[in-house]
This record gives C-alpha cells, sequence and structure tokens, in this order.
C-alpha cells in the first residue's frame, strides 16, 4: 500500500501540500484513498505526486519500502483529470501500447473494455472521440495492465450514471488493487474509504 510521511509539495513556489501522513488500518485489503477537498486544495497535486511526476520533500512508501528504491513504475496505473492522449492513434493502438509500455502482451480485457464502452471506438482515432469517451480510455490505460496501485483523478467526470457506476462495481470487485481517487463528491457507500481531507 501507498503511505506518505511529512510529505510537502511546492508548485510554482507556492506550498500545495504541506506535511501530509497517509497512514492505513490493518486490513485484509486496502482501503480506497478517496483525497477529498475543494478546488485549488491540491487534490490534483497528490495524486500527481504519488505518480512520482512531481518533486516532493518528505517520504513516500509503498508497501513499507521507499518508493525511490524499488521499481515503482511497472506496478503503477495513472489517469489525470485530464488525460493527455496521442491524438492520431487509434483506441486500439493506444491500448496496446500501454500494454507495450510495461513489458506486457497485447491484451484487451473484455470485461474492461465492455465497463468502459470501448470495444465499439477501437477504431476510432483519439482526436474524434468526446471528452468523455478520452476519460474512459484514460481509465482504461490506468488499468489494462492489472497494476497494484491506481491513480484516479476525477474519474466521473465525463461519465453518464450507469458508466460511473459499472466504474466503481469494478473498483469493488478489484479488492487487492490499491485504488487512490482524487474527487469532490462523494464515493459509493459501498466502496471500503479512507479520506484524506486537504485543506482549503
Amino acid at each position: 500500500m501507498i503511505s506518505s510521511h511529512q510529505l510537502t509539495v511546492y508548485r510554482g513556489g507556492q506550498r500545495v501540500i504541506h506535511h501530509l501522513s497517509i497512514q492505513y488500518p490493518h486490513t485484509p485489503f486496502p482501503p480506497v484513498l478517496h483525497i477529498q477537498g475543494p478546488n485549488g486544495s491540491g487534490k490534483s497535486t497528490l495524486i500527481t505526486t504519488l505518480a512520482q511526476l512531481l518533486p516532493y520533500q518528505g517520504h513516500l512508501f509503498w508497501n513499507g519500502q521507499p518508493i525511490s528504491s524499488i521499481p515503482f513504475f511497472s506496478q503503477l496505473g495513472w489517469c489525470a483529470d485530464t488525460p493527455a492522449l496521442p491524438p492520431f492513434l487509434t483506441v486500439y493502438d493506444a491500448l496496446c501500447r500501454a500494454c507495450v509500455l510495461k513489458h506486457r502482451p497485447p491484451h484487451l480485457p473484455p470485461d474492461l473494455m465492455d465497463m468502459l464502452d470501448l470495444s465499439a471506438l477501437f477504431t476510432a482515432r483519439i482526436h474524434t472521440l468526446s471528452f468523455g469517451s478520452k476519460k474512459r480510455l484514460g481509465i482504461a490505460l490506468a488499468c489494462i495492465t492489472q497494476p497494484a496501485l491506481v491513480l484516479l483523478d476525477e474519474p466521473t467526470t465525463g461519465l453518464d450514471e450507469p458508466q460511473q457506476s459499472r466504474l466503481f462495481h469494478w473498483i469493488a470487485d478489484h479488492p487487492h488493487t490499491q485504488w487512490v481517487i482524487a474527487s469532490h463528491t462523494s464515493l459509493p457507500l459501498s466502496l471500503s474509504i479512507q479520506p484524506v481531507l486537504l485543506p482549503c
């Protein structure tokens, strides 16, 4: 599980995260870490820092080991609030390349594709997709190699209610995965949640 001690992050010379420590109760499965806070509180900054894409002070750990000391990238899936996707690839090619980048053979799990309504979009080029379709593709790219840790920034943005419901059922059906979700809205009570509250 991912944890932190005295985590501090600056962006543009401004301190956004200050001495944040994340710890967990002893449970059989990791809870869904729900990063909460109003706009501007640092939710996206924290998610991006956990993905090792921003410099920080303090300590980050994965299963009790410093993240800097282990091959962390292969265990990570990440979807930003607005996914940065290669515009001229097809959906199918983008999914296959995500597997290759993690040194996995291309495999598109049918249940994941169905959950995110992507099968009918395989031949579409990414620049032609709506925002909601791009968001679903971003979530699929984060999950496709079944990483141990998945970071999702505002995952319900652009998804309709049935798609949101299927996504949360998918998360509940994969309890061995460590899910970290940044959202200004509440999560379903069916999930085992540990909140991380960021101040204004």
